[in-house]
C-alpha cells in the first residue's frame, strides 16, 4: 500500500497463468467497511485508491473461478500477484414426470444459484472441490436436494434432477369475528415429535392470504412421514397455529383449513433477585414450548427490564410459552407452562433468578509475570460462562454457579491448560500457563509447489509409548501458511486436504524459547476410486454402502473407508495411498430374500483393485447387478454372473471379473472405532 493510500496489482488463472478480466475486487476494514471497489481489466489488471493507512482485506471473486481468497493488505506497498483456482462445475437437467423438462426451475449449490432454460438445462461453476448440496426448486413441485462431489479428479459432475408434484394445503384465516384477513403471513413448518421447524430448502412454502383471507401452498412433501402444521402471523395481532395434517399421493390436497388469529393475550411479570429486589436491564425473551428456540428468534419476543424490573408481551397466540430471563451476575433463570388462551391476560409472573458464584484469579507465567488478553471459560453444573484476563491477569467472572469447576484457559504464545473440579480457595482459582512454542510452515502440492489454500493441520504429542492429540486447527488462505501454538514437547504434524495424501513429520521438537524452522510441507495427489452402481437395466442405485479395505497389511474383515452412493449412483473415496484394496458394495431393500437385518442380499465385491497415484488417472468401477430371480426361495441357494467392469477414465477396459454372490456372506461390515 502506497503513502497515497493505494493497492494495485494482477490477477491471473492459476493453471494456465493467463490475467483474468473481470475480477471483483472489494477492500474492506476489521469493522467490514467497504473501502473500495474495482473489476480487473482485460489484462487482469487492478488498482484501488483512497484507502486509508491500515490493515485492511481484500476479497477477489471471478466468475467460473473459486469463490473468494481474502488477502491481508498492509504497509508497505507491493504490487499483488493474486492466483485464483479454476472452479469446478455441476451441470445437468431438470425434468418433471414423464420427462418434460421444467424451466425456470430454482437451483443452488452452496452460496450461488441460477436458473432452468426452457430446456430445464442448468449449470453452475466456480465451486471448490469439496463436498455440495444440490437443492431445486420449483413452483408446485417438491424440494430435491442431492449430495454432489467434486473432489480428487472430478472437476465436473452432471445431475439431472426429476422434480415430483407435491401435495398443497389451502384454507382461510379469520379473525375472532370470522371475518377474514388480508395480507396474513402463512408458513407450512415440518412436525418433528413435539417440535416444528421449516425446511431449510423450502423457501416456497410460505403464502399471504388475499382480500378474501385465501391461501394456498403448493410443494408439499407427500412422504408418509411427512406431517406439517401451518403459522399464521400479521402484524398488531397474535400468531395462530392449524392442527397438524399429512399428505399423500392417493389425498394430495389438505383443503378448507382455518386459521383463527385474533388480537392475542398478554403476559407481563417481574425478574427479581433473591431478595425479592427488581432487577434492571434483564434480558427476557419469550418461546413456545416445544418449538426450538435457535429457530424462534421472534424480535417481538425479546425485551429488556426498565428500573422496575418489569416486562411485557403482547399479542401472545394460543398455546403455552415459557419465559427465559438472563442478567449480568445472575445464572439464567426460566418461567415453563404458562399457558394462554383467547386474550387472556396474566400480570402475575415472577422469574426469580438465582445470584451467580463470584470467581477470580490471576494468569500468570512460571516467571510469575502477568498474562494479558488470556482467555477463561468456566464451566459449572449450570451454566458456562468466559471472561478475558487484564493488564494485571486478573479475571472475574459474577454468574457462574456452584463449585466445583472445569477451567480451560488459553493465550497467544502460551500452552492452553485445563483444569477439571477444581474449588475455589477464598473465591479465587489461580493459573499458571506454560509458554508454548509454535510451529509454522508452509502447505504446498503439484510439480510447482503452489500453495495449498485449504487443509487441516494436527498436532500429536509423543509421551513415552503414548500418543495425545493436542491441536486440530482448520487453515483456509491465499498463501498456504499456518501457525499453531503448543507447549513444549515432541510432536507428529498431519496435513491433510481433500484431494491430496496425507503428509506426517515425525520428530518435531518444540521448545518456546527456541523458535523453530519454517516447515514446508509438500502433498501428493492422491489416489482415488470412483464408480457408478447401476441395475442391468442401467437404472442408478442410490443410498448403496460403498466399503474399502486395504489388503496391504490391513486387518482382516476390517474396513477403513466408507461412503454411500448419490442420487445418479455415484460414489467417490479418495485420499488413498498406491496399492491393493477391496471395495464392497452392499444394497438393503426390495430383495424378495431377505434374511436378519445385519445381512444383505444383494451386493457385489470387487477384489485386487490395483492403480498407482503417481498416475493420476482414476479408474472408474461400473458395478451392474442383474435382478434377484424371483423363483429363489431358498437363502441357502447361490448365483452366479455378477460381472464387475472395471475401466479408465478414457473408458479403455481394464479387466473383467466374475464374482460369485452368496447371501449368506455378505454381512454388512463393520467399521474399526
Amino acid at each position: 500500500m502506497s503513502p497515497g493510500g493505494a493497492v494495485s496489482g494482477r490477477v491471473v488463472d492459476g493453471l494456465r497463468g493467463l490475467p483474468i478480466a473481470g475480477a471483483r475486487f472489494r477492500v474492506t476494514g476489521a469493522s467490514s467497511a467497504n473501502h473500495g471497489e474495482t473489476i480487473s481489466d482485460d489484462h487482469g489488471r487492478f488498482r484501488i485508491a483512497g484507502l486509508p493507512l491500515m490493515a485492511l482485506l481484500m476479497d477477489v471473486e471471478a466468475e467460473g473461478f473459486v469463490g473468494r481468497r481474502a488477502l491481508r493488505v498492509e504497509p508497505p506497498a507491493r504490487d499483488f500477484e493474486v492466483t485464483l483456482a479454476a472452479g469446478r462445475v455441476v451441470r445437468g437437467r431438470v425434468f418433471a414426470k414423464d420427462q418434460i423438462p421444467m424451466n425456470d426451475a430454482t437451483v443452488r449449490v452452496g452460496k450461488r444459484e441460477t436458473r432452468t432454460d426452457p430446456s430445464g438445462f442448468y449449470e453452475v461453476s466456480g465451486l471448490a472441490p469439496t463436498n455440495h448440496q444440490l437443492v431445486v426448486e420449483a413452483e408446485g413441485y417438491m424440494t430435491a436436494q442431492s449430495k454432489v462431489v467434486l473432489a480428487g479428479s472430478r472437476t465436473s459432475a452432471e445431475v439431472d434432477v426429476v422434480l415430483v408434484t407435491g401435495g398443497t394445503a389451502s384454507g382461510l384465516v379469520l379473525d375472532p369475528t370470522g371475518q377474514p384477513v388480508a395480507g396474513a403471513e402463512v408458513k407450512a413448518f415440518h412436525q418433528w415429535g413435539r417440535s416444528y421447524r421449516a425446511e431449510t430448502g423450502d423457501r416456497r412454502l410460505t403464502s399471504r392470504t388475499d382480500d378474501q383471507g385465501r391461501f394456498e401452498i403448493n410443494g408439499l412433501s407427500t412422504a408418509n412421514w411427512s406431517r406439517y402444521t401451518l403459522r399464521a402471523q400479521v402484524n398488531g395481532r397474535a400468531e395462530s397455529w392449524s392442527d397438524v395434517f399429512q399428505v399423500s399421493e392417493k389425498e394430495p390436497r389438505a383443503d378448507s383449513l382455518t386459521l383463527v388469529i385474533g388480537p392475542g393475550g398478554t403476559l407481563e411479570g417481574l425478574v427479581l433477585d433473591p431478595d425479592g429486589q427488581p432487577i434492571e436491564g434483564a434480558d427476557v425473551s419469550l418461546h413456545q414450548e416445544g418449538m426450538s428456540a435457535r429457530r424462534d428468534r421472534n424480535p417481538s419476543r425479546q425485551s429488556k427490564t426498565g428500573d422496575d424490573g418489569r416486562f411485557r408481551f403482547e399479542h401472545v397466540g394460543e398455546g403455552k410459552w415459557q419465559v427465559a430471563a438472563k442478567a449480568k451476575g445472575f445464572i439464567p433463570g426460566r418461567k415453563s407452562g404458562l399457558e394462554v388462551r383467547g386474550d387472556s391476560r396474566r400480570e402475575d409472573l415472577l422469574v426469580e433468578l438465582t445470584a451467580g458464584k463470584r470467581l477470580e484469579g490471576q494468569i500468570r507465567d512460571r516467571n510469575g509475570l502477568a498474562v494479558v488478553g488470556a482467555n477463561v471459560r468456566v464451566s459449572s453444573q449450570r451454566n458456562r460462562v468466559s471472561a478475558k484476563s487484564d493488564v494485571e491477569g486478573r479475571y472475574v467472572v459474577n454468574s457462574t454457579g456452584d463449585a466445583p469447576y472445569d477451567l480451560y484457559v488459553s493465550a497467544k504464545g502460551f500452552a492452553g491448560k485445563s483444569l477439571r473440579n477444581e474449588t475455589p480457595v477464598d473465591g479465587r482459582i489461580d493459573v499458571t500457563l506454560d509458554r508454548g512454542g509454535s510451529v509454522t510452515g508452509l502447505v504446498v502440492a503439484g510439480p510447482d509447489d503452489s500453495p495449498v489454500t485449504e487443509f487441516q493441520v494436527q498436532l500429536i504429542k509423543k509421551v513415552g509409548r503414548r500418543s495425545h492429540r493436542q491441536r486440530n486447527e482448520a487453515f483456509r488462505n491465499a498463501e498456504g501458511r499456518f501457525e499453531v501454538d503448543a507447549e513444549d514437547g515432541d510432536y507428529d504434524l498431519i496435513v491433510r486436504a481433500t484431494g491430496h495424501r496425507a503428509n506426517t513429520i515425525t520428530g518435531l521438537h518444540i521448545e518456546s524459547d527456541q523458535p523453530s524452522e519454517p516447515l514446508e510441507v509438500h502433498l501428493e495427489l492422491s489416489g482415488a476410486l470412483e464408480g457408478w452402481f447401476r441395475s442391468v437395466l442401467g437404472e442408478p442405485i442410490s443410498g448403496a454402502e460403498v466399503y474399502l479395505r486395504s489388503l496391504d497389511g490391513g486387518t482382516e474383515n476390517s474396513f477403513e473407508r466408507k461412503t454411500r452412493t448419490e442420487n445418479d449412483g455415484y460414489w467417490f473415496v479418495d485420499q488413498l495411498g498406491e496399492g491393493h484394496y477391496e471395495v464392497c458394495i452392499f444394497r438393503r431393500g426390495k430383495a424378495p430374500i431377505q434374511t436378519r437385518s445385519w445381512v444383505s442380499v444383494e451386493g457385489g465385491r470387487i477384489r485386487e483393485v490395483v492403480f498407482d497415484p503417481v498416475q493420476p488417472a482414476t479408474l472408474a468401477f461400473d458395478l451392474q447387478l442383474p435382478p434377484w430371480p424371483e423363483e429363489i426361495k431358498d437363502r441357502r441357494r447361490r448365483r452366479q454372473g455378477a460381472s464387475v467392469l472395471i475401466e479408465s477414465l478414457d473408458g479403455h477396459p481394464l479387466e473383467l471379473v466374475r464374482e460369485r454372490i452368496d447371501g449368506r456372506q455378505l454381512r454388512r461390515p463393520h467399521s474399526r472405532r
